[in-house]
């Protein structure tokens, strides 16, 4: 395969683009249609099959485009960041407009095309934040937005606290928050489901992993299947999370992480689920320094209780390869979380353990654009642990791209992570 260009050449060009970022020119920038011939109908590949991949070809699909997805696990695969039963979705996003924005849009695009998929994905329980300092600022922050947004973000008192869901230790907290419009998603059900409905519209399934093959003139002209065989279409996109930095490593080496998340399932009291008068809210937990983040959801119809937590110590996995188990001091840990805020679980049994993976960018933010030399090549990735609530506003902006009708995000771009060296610890 033909290499493309080189990492000065990257730089220089990543230099131009901030320039033009500071001397304000970047929004000049008018976009336009790649497409001159409308009486064909142009083809599209998405690679990868995750949450970013799904919708991407799924908005591409709406626009017209014939698309094909490739991934060799599967949808919502459990090797894949988007595999799993449940994520959380929320619009918290402390005073960053951009974020409260894609969330917000997103969670429209869930509840309503989940009405066209023929499933109800989203589960709107709420979520509470368990506060043990005196202030959270970064729920503080996200006030101004909510507000503006007509959406509701309730400062709770233990008091209060205590008598709505007396199940709940509060003895260690200041406060907690709740979130009335936040709830979870379904995972890897929410993959499946989208790609059976594209199936059902003439989307073509591939069961291989893709890599790029040849270039010519700026434009890639294939990708090579797993087995050696080639696929041609008019526009590429990759969205295969944890696979993006081996499969573009000259663009991205150094520049992605991917890491192990555990995740413990625990079942529930026998009866606990039927005696609940309301939804049983997703949480999160902000420990006194704001170091170990755990977050849970319950879900009714299982009767289990999910939990995760920040590893403290992150290790970093090959998704394709590394073992999937959990060691005994994580579960001890887990259940020390669990109970101490939940101790009607106390001695509840360990159903199943899960280990999945962020793929974090440097600096945190999403990869969504133009390969940086290549004129028919996208890449959309660097989950960092949050992009499963925004995969429908993400898809959305991707398919607007590659049609040419909008000009992708500049903090998105794949520019910037030349200009960056250091992993930021900062989680959004």
């Amino acid at each position: 395969m033909k290499k493309i260009g080189s990492r000065r050449n990257w730089l220089k060009k990543t230099a131009v683009l901030s320039t033009g970022l500071c001397l304000g020119t970047y929004d000049t920038l008018k976009a336009k249609s790649i497409y001159v011939n409308k009486n064909s109908k142009p083809k599209a590949l998405v690679a990868g099959a995750g949450i970013m991949g799904c919708w991407t070809a799924y908005f591409l699909h709406q626009k017209g485009f014939e698309v094909s997805i490739c991934d060799p696990f599967g949808a919502g695969n459990p090797r894949a960041s988007s595999g799993g039963e449940t994520r959380l979705i929320r619009h918290m996003y402390g005073e960053d407009t951009l974020y409260f924005d894609m969330a917000k849009r997103s969670m429209e695009l869930w509840r309503n095309t989940g009405k066209t998929l023929g499933k109800a994905l989203y589960k709107n329980t709420g979520l509470l934040i368990f506060s043990e300092k005196e202030t959270y600022e970064y729920a503080e922050k996200s006030r101004a937005l909510y507000k503006q947004a007509g959406l509701q973000l309730e400062k709770i008192s233990i008091e209060a606290l205590s008598e709505t869901y007396p199940f709940i230790a509060s003895n260690d907290l200041d406060h907690a928050i709740l979130d009335t419009q936040a709830g979870y998603l379904l995972a890897a059900d929410s993959c499946n489901t989208i790609v059976d409905h594209l199936l059902s519209k003439g989307v073509k399934w591939v069961a291989s992993a893709a890599k790029p093959g040849d270039y010519k003139k700026g434009e890639l002209q294939s990708v090579v299947l797993s087995d050696g065989s080639i696929v041609k279409a008019d526009r590429y996109i990759f969205a295969n999370g944890p696979w993006m930095a081996e499969t573009f490593p000259d663009l991205l080496k150094g520049k992605l992480r991917v890491t192990r998340q555990p995740v413990f399932f625990f079942g529930g009291p026998a009866g606990f689920a039927a005696k609940l008068d309301k939804p049983f809210p997703v949480w999160m937990n902000r420990d006194a320094e704001n170091k170990e983040r755990c977050y849970g959801v319950f879900d009714t119809y299982k009767n289990s209780f999910k939990l995760a937590y920040t590893q403290l110590n992150e290790t970093i996995i090959d998704p394709t390869s590394s073992s999937r188990t959990t060691t005994a001091q994580e579960v001890e840990h887990a259940r020390y979380l669990m109970e101490k805020r939940f101790p009607f679980m106390r001695e509840a049994p360990l159903l199943y353990t899960k280990v999945c993976q962020h793929t974090d960018t440097l600096d945190k933010h999403f990869i969504l654009g133009k390969h940086s030399e290549v004129e028919n090549l996208w890449l959309l990735g660097g989950g960092s642990g949050h992009a499963f609530k925004h995969g429908p506003a993400l898809g959305e902006q991707m398919a607007n791209a590659v049609e040419g009708s909008s000009i992708p995000e500049p903090r998105f771009s794949v520019y910037r992570l030349g200009r960056i060296e250091k992993f930021s610890k900062k989680h959004k």
